[in-house]
C-alpha cells in the first residue's frame, strides 16, 4: 500500500510542477 501511496503522490507532484512551469508561459503560448 505504501508503494502506491507514494506513486499517487509522486504523480500529483508531477502534474504540479508541470501546471506550475506551464502557466507562466514556459509551455504552449497562452492568452
Amino acid at each position: 500500500m505504501e508503494r502506491i501511496a507514494n506513486l499517487v503522490a509522486a504523480g500529483v507532484a508531477a502534474v504540479a510542477l508541470l501546471g506550475a512551469c506551464a502557466a507562466p508561459g514556459g509551455g504552449p503560448p497562452t492568452p
